[in-house]
């Protein structure tokens, strides 16, 4: 692909998929609810030199502009430890964390991923790729109009039914959303519990 095109990391944890997609020359826009990853993400931005080709939003995404209540649990994997440290929330920071042991809650702003690329007069994306622990169709809902004109030319999710609310419900009405606008999934997979 040429370079410089834009794509959106959609849960951006640590940061390392926004330095990867700044380090192979594009620009990127990061989105983060968790406030107790941000500072750990810039100093990885910072650390590998990426802080002019990455945009980073303190928010969530999803399908409408709120505050909502976000779970932040603390890393218990090792390998989360190991670049996180205990105290910067885990992977599995989301709306419903599928625990109750060491998790706090904090009020996060929700953002419309339609509002911000139109705020900043963006219009096609390379590649969008959203891990929000379950709540994928969320943010997909909140891009329909990326997805409908097909601006996206990549869409790529954790297709986890498991976490999402309602299950294998909101899994089969996420692929029937993005079926109808055109997309088809490839490499589908994952639990069904």
């Amino acid at each position: 692909f040429p370079k410089n095109q834009l794509i959106i990391d959609v849960g951006a944890f640590d940061g390392s998929d926004s330095i990867q997609y700044a380090k192979s020359g594009h620009r990127v826009l990061s989105f983060e609810p968790s406030p107790s990853k941000i500072s750990r993400i810039v100093s990885n931005f910072v650390r590998e030199g990426v802080t002019n080709q990455v945009q980073l939003y303190e928010v969530a995404l999803g399908n409408q502009d709120t505050i909502r209540k976000f779970q932040v649990s603390d890393a218990i994997d090792p390998t989360e430890m190991k670049f996180m440290g205990p105290h910067h929330g885990s992977a599995q920071d989301s709306f419903a964390v599928p625990w109750t042991k060491n998790v706090r809650t904090v009020n996060v702003r929700v953002r419309r991923l339609d509002d911000v690329l139109d705020e900043l007069g963006e219009r096609n994306v390379l590649m969008l790729k959203i891990d929000a622990q379950g709540f994928d169709f969320e943010v997909l809902q909140g891009a329909d109009r990326l997805i409908s004109e097909h601006r996206a030319r990549i869409v790529t999710f954790e297709f986890a039914p498991g976490l999402m609310p309602r299950k294998l419900e909101t899994a089969n009405s996420l692929l029937r959303f993005l079926h109808q606008r055109g997309y088809h999934c490839s490499m589908c997979g994952g639990g069904t519990s």
